[in-house]
C-alpha cells in the first residue's frame, strides 16, 4: 500500500472543512437565517427581561442587657429570625401590600399606583384588553383555578373568556369589584396597553415571598446586632417594598411586645416593692422594738461589717445557685432533646452564658448565625442528602458540642464558686456564733434589715428603670438602612451580540462538524488521505459532471443497450479524457520497472464503480497504443460486456467450467476484440456462484499466462473483497492492484481494515481510485483541455 503523501497535514485539514461547509452550504444558509433570527429575537428578550435583582434592609438591635429592670425580655429577641421567617408573620405582609396580586412582564407600579385585595377575590388568571377597534374601550377577562394550578386558555390569550368588566380608557382610573380595589398609574393611564395578570391563593402568595426571602444576623458591634433582611425578584420597586415592609412590621411587633412585656414587668415588680416594703417595714419595727427593750446593747463596727459581708455573701449564693439551677436544667433539656431540637436548645444557651458574660458566646453566635442562615439557602436549592448539606450539618453539630462543652464548664465553675461561697459563709456565721446572746439577737435582727433593704433597693431600682422605660416607649429595635429598588445592572450590547453570535455559529456548524466526524466515507481525495493516510492515484468525477464539462455540452462515447456509457473520447478532447489519461500515466510509471504489468480492478462493495474503472483505463491504454486486454472477473455478476456492447459468452467461466484440454484455439475464441484494435475483452460468461475455485484452478493458472504473453497490459474486473475472496485468490498471479472506493458510500476505514486482511493484497496495491468525487483537479484539467483544443481549432 502506498504511504500517506507528505503534505501538510494542516493544509489538508483546512481544504477538507472549505469542502464540507461547501457541501453543506445549503443546509448552512438556511439554518443560518433560521438561527440568526431566533438569535435576534432571544438578543431582544434578553436586553428587554426584567432581571433578578436583590435589595436588602438593614434592623438594628440594641442590647438591653444593661436594663436591669427589664433583663427578662431580652431573652426575647433570640429567635428574631425565625420570627421573621414565620409564615404567620409573612401572612400580614402578604395582606398589607396584597401580593396575591402578580403582574407578568410589567413592573407592578408602572400599572397600579395602589393595590389593594381581600378575602372575596377569586384566584385566577385575569387579562386587560384594549379594543383594537374602538381603541377608546377596554376589557378584563378571566380565567378560573383549575387543580391547583394557574392555565390561560386559548380564548383568555385572545382577549375572551368571562368578561368581568368594560369601561372606557378616557375614564379609566379605578377597577373596583370582585375583591379588587386597583387605582392605576398616572403612566399608565397616559399610555395604556395589555396586560395580563394574576391573583394566587394567600398560602401560595406567603411561600413564595419565604423562597424570595433570605435573613442573616450579624455580629454584635459597639452593644447592636444587625438583621439583614434581604428580598429577590425582578419587580424592583415591588421587592424593595416587601423588604421594607418586613423590617418594619418587625419592629412594631417587637415594639408592641416589648411594650405589653414592660407594663407586665412594672405590674409585677410594684407587686414585689409592695411586699418587700411590707418585710423592710417589719423587719425596721423589730429592730426599734429591740433597741427600745435594750437600750445597751449595740454592735461594734467590726461586727456590724462582717454582718454586711455575711448579707452580701449570701446574696452572691443565691445569684450562684439560681445560675447553677438554669444552667442544669439547660443541660437536662440538652441531653434528653432530640437531634432536632438540640440546635434550638444551644441557642438558649448561647444566649444564657452571654448573659453572664462568658466571652466565647459572641463567636458561638456569629457561628450559628451564619450556619443557620447557610442551612436555610441549601435547604431551598439542594437534596437532604447533598454533600453541602451534609457538611454544614457536621459544622452545625461541631459548634452546638462546643457549647455544650462551654456549659459544662460554667456548671463546673459554678459548683466551685458555691462551694466557696458556702464555705464563707459557714465561717462568717461561725464568729457571729461567739457573741453574747444579746449581741447575736441584734446581729440577726441587723442582718435581716440589711437583707430586705438591699432587696428593698434592687427592686426599687428596677421598678423606676421600668417605668421610665414604659413611659418613654424606647423601642431597642428599629430599622437602620431601608431597602432601595436595586439598579439592574448595564447591558453590553456589543459583548451581548459577540457572544449570542458565536453561540449561534457554533449551533450551525455543530451539527456539520458531527455528522463529519462520524463519517467514515471520503468526500474528496485529501477526504480519503486523512483518513487512511493512503494515497489517491486519481479522482473520477460524476458522470454528469463529465458530460456537464465536455466541449460540445455532452458526452462522447459508446453504449450499450443497457445505456452504460463507456467514456472513450476520440476526437473530442475533454475533462473525461484527462482524468483517464491522468489515471493511466500515474499506473504505468508505477509499474515502469515490473516485467508483466497485470492489475486487478477491485473495490470494497459493489456499485464503488470498479468497472468503470477498469474499462475506460483498459480503453485508455489501448488508445496510447499499448496491447491491452481487459477480463470481466466477476462471474458471479459481471456486467462488463455492457460497456463494450459485446456478448456476454462464451465467457471465462465457460472456459474454466469446461472439461476439455486446454489449447490456444479455445483461448482465442474467448478473446473479443473492441474499436480500438490494441484493446480485447473477455466477458464473465455464464454466471456461477463457485469463481473462488474456479479462479484457483490450473486453467486460470494457463490463461492469465497465456494472456500476459500476447498482451502488454492484463487489466481483470474483480468482486468486491467484502463480499468475496476471489481478488485474495487470484493475488499471487497478478502484479498490482488498483483498488476504487465511491466518494460519499465507502467505508474508507472498512476498506482499509480488510485490505489489511489479505498481506499478498496490501503488498502490491498501487494506489486507490475515488469514484464520483467533486474533483478541483478535475475542473482543472478541463479549463486546460479546453484551453489547448481552443488553440487546436484556430490552427486549423
Amino acid at each position: 500500500m502506498q504511504p500517506r503523501p507528505q503534505r501538510g497535514v494542516a493544509t489538508q485539514r483546512l481544504r477538507h472543512y472549505r469542502r464540507l461547509l461547501w457541501r453543506f452550504k445549503w443546509y448552512l444558509l438556511c439554518s443560518g437565517i433560521i438561527v440568526t433570527c431566533a438569535s435576534l429575537a432571544i438578543l431582544a428578550v434578553i436586553v428587554n427581561r426584567r432581571h433578578i435583582e436583590s435589595t436588602t434592609a438593614i434592623i438594628g438591635v440594641e442590647n438591653t442587657a444593661d436594663l436591669t429592670a427589664v433583663k427578662d425580655v431580652s431573652g426575647l429577641m433570640q429567635a428574631q429570625s425565625d420570627l421573621i421567617r414565620s409564615r404567620t408573620f409573612l401572612k400580614g405582609i402578604v395582606r398589607n401590600l396584597s401580593l396575591q396580586l402578580v403582574v407578568r412582564t410589567f413592573e407592578r407600579s408602572s400599572i397600579f399606583d395602589s393595590v389593594t385585595v381581600d378575602s372575596q377575590v377569586t384566584a385566577g388568571a385575569y387579562r386587560f384588553v384594549i379594543d383594537t377597534k374602538s381603541k377608546d374601550s377596554f376589557a378584563v377577562y378571566f380565567a378560573k383555578e383549575k387543580q391547583g394550578e394557574f392555565y390561560l386558555m386559548g380564548m383568555v390569550m385572545q382577549g375572551g373568556g368571562e368578561q368581568i368588566y368594560r369601561g372606557k380608557l378616557s375614564e379609566l382610573s379605578v377597577l373596583d369589584g370582585r375583591g379588587m380595589h386597583l387605582v392605576f398609574a398616572g403612566q399608565f393611564r397616559a399610555a395604556p396597553h395589555d396586560f395580563r395578570f394574576r391573583i394566587r391563593p394567600m398560602q401560595n402568595a406567603v411561600e413564595t415571598l419565604f423562597d424570595a426571602m433570605t435573613v442573616k444576623e450579624t455580629d454584635s458591634r459597639n452593644g447592636v446586632s444587625n438583621i439583614a433582611v434581604s428580598v429577590t425578584g425582578p419587580d424592583y420597586r415591588l421587592i424593595a417594598d416587601m423588604a421594607n415592609a418586613v423590617a418594619e412590621a418587625f419592629v412594631q411587633k417587637n415594639f408592641n411586645f416589648k411594650s405589653a412585656r414592660t407594663r407586665s414587668v412594672v405590674a409585677s415588680l410594684g407587686k414585689q416593692l409592695e411586699a418587700v416594703s411590707r418585710d423592710l417595714s417589719s423587719s425596721s419595727e423589730l429592730l426599734r422594738s429591740f433597741h427600745a427593750a435594750n437600750p445597751s446593747v449595740g454592735l461594734s463596727e467590726n461586727v456590724k461589717q462582717r454582718i454586711s459581708g455575711l448579707s452580701q455573701s449570701e446574696k452572691g449564693e443565691a445569684d450562684v445557685r439560681k445560675s447553677l439551677s438554669g444552667a442544669q436544667d439547660l443541660a437536662a433539656e440538652s441531653a434528653a432533646a432530640s437531634a432536632d431540637d438540640k440546635l434550638g436548645i444551644a441557642q438558649e444557651i448561647v444566649a444564657f452564658l452571654a448573659a453572664r458574660n462568658v466571652t466565647s458566646m459572641a463567636v458561638y453566635q456569629s457561628q450559628l448565625s451564619d450556619l443557620i442562615a447557610q442551612a436555610h439557602d441549601l435547604g431551598r436549592n439542594y437534596a437532604e442528602d447533598h454533600p453541602l448539606r451534609e457538611e454544614n450539618r457536621r459544622k452545625l453539630e461541631k459548634v452546638t458540642s462546643d457549647v455544650l462543652a462551654s456549659l459544662r464548664g460554667y456548671i463546673s465553675s459554678s459548683r466551685s464558686s458555691l462551694a466557696g461561697k458556702s464555705s464563707d459563709i459557714q465561717s462568717m456565721r461561725s464568729e457571729l456564733q461567739g457573741l453574747p446572746s444579746k449581741e447575736l439577737q441584734l446581729a440577726e435582727l441587723e442582718r435581716r434589715h440589711q437583707i430586705f433593704s438591699d432587696i428593698y433597693s434592687s427592686v426599687l431600682s428596677r421598678y423606676n428603670q421600668a417605668r421610665v422605660l414604659n413611659t418613654a416607649e424606647v423601642a431597642e429595635v428599629f430599622v437602620m438602612d431601608p431597602a432601595v429598588p436595586p439598579i439592574p445592572p448595564p447591558v453590553n450590547l456589543p459583548e451581548l451580540f459577540g457572544l449570542v453570535l458565536a453561540l449561534s455559529l457554533v449551533i450551525i456548524i455543530l451539527p456539520v462538524v458531527t455528522a463529519d466526524y462520524f463519517d467514515r466515507t471520503a468526500h474528496s481525495e485529501d477526504d480519503f488521505t486523512l483518513k487512511t493516510g493512503s494515497v489517491v492515484l486519481e479522482g473520477v468525477p460524476k458522470i454528469d459532471v463529465l458530460r456537464r464539462k465536455t466541449r460540445n455540452g455532452h458526452l462522447i462515447g459508446r453504449h450499450g443497450n443497457n445505456g452504460a456509457t463507456l467514456i472513450s473520447v476520440q476526437n473530442e478532447e475533454g475533462v473525461s479524457k484527462e482524468v483517464f489519461r491522468a489515471l493511466r500515466t500515474k499506473t504505468m510509471l508505477r509499474l515502469f520497472d515490473v516485467k508483466e504489468k497485470s492489475i486487478v480492478v477491485t473495490s470494497l462493495e459493489p456499485g464503488a464503480g470498479k468497472s468503470t474503472v477498469a474499462a475506460n483505463l483498459a480503453y485508455a491504454l489501448a488508445h496510447q497504443g499499448l496491447k491491452t486486454i481487459v477480463v470481466d472477473g466477476d462471474m458471479r455478476r459481471g456486467t462488463l460486456y455492457k460497456w463494450f456492447g459485446k456478448k456476454q459468452g462464451p465467457g471465462l467461466s465457460d472456459y474454466l467450467a469446461s472439461p476439455d484440454a486446454v489449447t490456444m484455439e479455445t483461448i482465442t475464441s474467448l478473446i473479443q476484440t473492441t474499436s480500438l484494435p490494441s484493446l480485447a475483452f473477455i466477458s464473465a460468461g455464464t454466471p456461477v456462484q463457485f469463481s473462488s475455485e474456479l479462479l484457483a484452478s490450473e486453467r486460470f493458472a494457463q490463461l492469465k499466462k497465456e494472456l500476459a504473453r500476447r498482451f502488454q497490459l492484463v487489466i481483470m474486473d474483480s468482486p468486491p473483497i467484502e463480499a468475496v475472496i476471489d481478488a485474495a485468490v487470484i493475488a499471487p498471479m497478478f502484479s498490482s492492484f488498483l483498488v476504487v472506493a465511491r466518494a460519499g458510500q465507502t467505508n474508507v476505514a472498512e476498506l482499509t481494515r480488510k485490505i489489511g486482511e489479505f498481506p499478498v493484497i496490501e503488498d502490491k496495491v498501487l494506489g486507490f481510485v475515488l469514484n464520483d468525487v467533486s474533483s478541483e483537479r478535475s475542473a482543472k484539467y478541463y479549463r486546460y483541455s479546453s484551453y489547448y483544443a481552443a488553440a487546436a481549432e484556430d490552427k486549423s
